[in-house]
């Protein structure tokens, strides 16, 4: 995974062709490898509706990776001397570990909160290959397609062809680019033909042509553009690599008629553990190279990248430093972990001077079947407290007689906690954000304090209001509960609850499900698309086996969910169509 995000990061500093010979389109996004890229599991997730004040909703994921599952982009203000939060990106991911939704969100500022902008759909093949994804937009009340990118590979698996559409006023996918690529007998990319569609045809725009070393590593690329009748030079990019085949140093050079001149140069920098820590960008002025810009990459000690700064360098009447300009931050779950999230939402419990507002969350693990064993984490979400002058609240998390400050007069007086996630894995203490805090923050004092208790119980949140003169209300909060495979979550039951078993997959007609708990005997199964909708195909009935089977035959081959619900439960998988 720290590759491909270094690559990912690498390539957007550059904005050029990208580096890895797999899979790859000069002129489009880095495609990911199911095998290599940024891995989680969402699996199938359960709501049960707890009876105790407000509204507890329980959640449960099992993950096998280091997964990404959450960024924050932010932008420096200037003026303010501040962050600004921008955009945030969630991660679904299916049972197989693929990418299955990317989905961004807006921050705004008049109802601090984050709101819908667009997803991004990840369609598989029975290989787990990426053969098309689906960007939609948000239209104030729902989604609306917008771009497809298609993908068409070789029997090596190298990408051959993609395709991008756009949605049409007709509500119809239409022609608007395609890629072409070749390969050697190493699986290297030699060359990429781009063109674009007129109406009726397809018209050359641009080519790419590759040149690899005897290591595979790529030391050379050329574009040219169409003018017509013929292919005239634009760029060349030259790679040079460190000991460890890193690329330290990349010349770019534009074609001024008759020779190739310099333009811009990409100067990277690597730890021992090759991770890329520094990318600095100089451009050519006719006489000698000058800084513009600079990424700097920040890696935990998992190598898993935490941290991405993007800065300007700023020369003006006698001052020059780097400016800040943009800010990422990146979330990942353990590897290998079971995590269970508790949510209470809809609280609206004031918040008064010289008062201490407390909510009990109820952690019922055994109600439900489950015999747990101790933790390996806990984080905290403080999705919402509305208050006018942050730094006066304490915030206290009290488990088994345990009580830990996690957040103490951070802020200022700045308004409210909107999205706060609390965890011991972040870089940056939440006594140095800012608010309204919607980030990802290491809080006061470390939560691995309640790591080896039993979750069982109540969980209590806890502020306190130490200053007088603003007041405000505690609206949802939630904790995440995080085991290890080895030691985390078994089961006493015989048939778990969240258990569904779909066969044959990849299935060409009768696909064959076995869910848990035999003795709910009535059941409603659908096959849905990717997108949630129905593909018309509903059924219901009782079983006394647990055991159904369901006719796909008619599906056009692609990627589906079968969706069961059994009472109270219901249950998800995917599946793929022949």
């Amino acid at each position: 995974m720290k590759k491909i995000l270094q690559s990912l990061l690498f390539l957007m500093v550059i904005s050029i062709t990208a580096i890895s010979q797999n899979r790859i389109t000069p002129g489009s996004t880095t495609i990911r490898e199911p095998q290599h890229g940024i891995k989680s599991k969402a699996g199938f997730s359960t709501e049960l509706i707890l009876e105790n004040p407000g509204t507890t909703t329980f959640k449960m994921l099992c993950n096998n990776d280091y997964l990404l599952m959450e960024q924050v982009d932010e932008d420096w203000d200037q003026n303010e001397s501040i962050w600004e939060i921008e955009y945030k990106f969630t991660y679904t991911y299916d049972i197989s570990n693929n990418n299955l939704i990317e989905e961004l969100k807006e921050w705004y500022y008049s109802t601090n909160n984050v709101v819908n902008f667009s997803k991004r759909v990840y369609i598989y093949n029975g290989d787990n290959i990426l053969v098309e994804d689906v960007l939609l937009a948000w239209d104030t009340s729902y989604w609306e397609n917008n771009y497809k990118r298609t993908y068409f590979y070789d029997a090596n698996n190298n990408l051959v062809e993609e395709r991008h559409f756009t949605w049409s006023m007709q509500s119809e996918w239409r022609n608007l680019k395609k890629f072409i690529n070749a390969y050697d007998i190493n699986n290297n990319l030699i060359q990429t033909t781009n063109t674009y569609w007129n109406g009726s045809t397809w018209v050359n725009d641009e080519k790419h042509t590759y040149l690899n070393d005897g290591n595979n590593n790529l030391i050379e690329s050329v574009r040219q553009d169409w003018d017509g009748s013929d292919w005239v030079n634009y760029w060349k990019l030259t790679y040079l690599y460190d000991e460890n085949n890193n690329p330290v140093e990349i010349w770019r050079k534009s074609w001024n008629g008759s020779e190739w001149v310099n333009a811009v140069r990409y100067l990277s920098t690597f730890d021992q553990n090759n991770n890329m820590i520094m990318s600095l960008t100089q451009t050519w002025d006719g006489s000698g190279w000058f800084d513009e810009h600079r990424y700097l990459y920040t890696f935990d000690n998992k190598n898993n990248q935490v941290k991405m700064l993007s800065q300007t360098w700023f020369d003006y009447k006698g001052e020059a430093y780097w400016l800040n300009q943009d800010k990422s931050t990146f979330y990942y779950l353990p590897a290998g972990s079971e995590t269970i999230e508790y949510n209470r939402s809809d609280l609206n419990k004031a918040i008064e001077d010289f008062q201490t507002t407390e909510d009990d969350l109820l952690v019922e693990l055994n109600k439900f079947g489950y015999k747990t064993q101790a933790l390996i984490g806990v984080e905290v979400v403080i999705d919402s407290v509305l208050h006018s002058s942050d730094s006066d609240l304490e915030f206290t998390l009290t488990h088994k007689g345990i009580s830990e400050v996690i957040i103490y007069h951070a802020g200022g007086d700045g308004d409210n906690f909107i999205g706060t996630k609390l965890t011991d894995n972040a870089l940056d203490s939440i006594s140095k954000g800012t608010a309204p805090f919607a980030g990802i923050y290491k809080p006061e004092n470390p939560l691995s304090l309640f790591t080896g208790t039993d979750p069982e119980g109540t969980w209590t949140l806890s502020i306190y209001d130490g200053v007088a003169g603003n007041t405000g209300s505690l609206q949802a909060w939630s904790i995440i509960l995080i085991y290890s495979s080895s030691s985390g979550i078994e089961n006493n039951h015989p048939n778990k609850p969240d258990d569904i078993y779909i066969y044959p997959n990849p299935v060409t007609d009768i696909i064959h499900c076995r869910f848990g708990i035999p003795h709910y005997s009535c059941y409603k199964i659908e096959i849905l698309d990717l997108l949630g909708k129905s593909t018309g195909i509903l059924c219901e009935g009782n079983t006394a086996s647990g055991k159904v089977q369901v006719d796909v035959g008619q599906l056009p081959a692609g990627a589906y969910l079968f969706k069961i619900q059994m009472k109270d439960k219901i249950l998800i998988s995917k599946f793929i169509k022949k």
